[in-house]
Parts: structure tokens; sequence; C-alpha cells
């Protein structure tokens, strides 16, 4: 099976390659040693759109395509792998989450903000086996 971009698509790959090796490829070691964003970068980031990029119009985001966001975050993890691990959360997951599942007030209320970087999203999953909640300490 063979996966050909669009023309917008390889326009926004691109893009996002020249803003990772500009912005975010010399924060790296920072971010790494930080274990933080910095609030600079996160900035241009939200400037840039990226934040919005799978959020539906009619909410403030772009309404890109999945492929497209993944091709962004891809060029971004060249630059910083744990950089682009946490903006996927905040891109796709976080608001992918709240479109599926929340009603239409949350998702005017929640989606413009996040699309514009003004709020933070944050994920949390629990698993019928995680951690301290194995079958030796379960309950009953």
């Amino acid at each position: 099976m063979s996966h050909f971009t669009t023309d917008d698509q390889a326009a926004l790959r691109d893009a996002a390659a020249v803003f990772a090796r500009k912005e975010i490829e010399p924060l790296a070691a920072r971010i790494d040693r930080e274990e933080r964003t910095p609030p600079e970068l996160a900035a241009k980031v939200a400037e840039q759109g990226f934040l919005g990029l799978f959020i539906p119009e009619e909410y403030g985001g772009a309404g890109a395509d999945l492929t497209s966001c993944c091709l962004v975050l891809e060029e971004l993890a060249k630059a910083s792998p744990a950089f682009a691990g946490l903006l996927s959360v905040q891109m796709i997951l976080c608001p992918e989450v709240i479109l599926a599942v929340g009603n239409e007030e949350q998702k005017r209320r929640l989606l413009p903000p996040s699309a514009r970087g003004e709020r933070v999203m944050a994920y949390s999953q629990t698993e019928p086996a995680g951690a301290g909640n194995t079958p030796s300490t379960r309950p009953g």
C-alpha cells in the first residue's frame, strides 16, 4: 500500500519542519532537562495554529484530518520527541474525547480556547489491570 500526501498536507508538513528546526530544536535539550515546555514555545505553537489543527472550524480550529496532524507531529518529533508526545495529547487526544463524548456546551466552552492555546488540557485513563489494581491487590 502506498500513501501520497495532498499538496495542502505537504505544505503543512514543510511548514512544521521549518518551525521545528527554528523554534523547537534549539530548546530540545532544555525540554528534556527541565521536563517541561518553555512557555514561549507553547505560545509560538499556538500562533502557528498547530494546537487547533484537529479541532473543527466551527469550534475555532482548522478542521484538519488526522493524517495532516500526524505529519505535523512527525516533523516536530524530529526536533523533540518529548515535546511532540506532549503536544499530541493537547492537539489530538483531548479534543477528540471532547468531540466524541462532550455535549455542545462543553465543545463550545472548551475547544475554542484550546485551539488558541489559552487552555491546556490533560488526559487521564484508568485500566482494570493498572498499577495498584492487580489481582493480588484488588479488593474483594
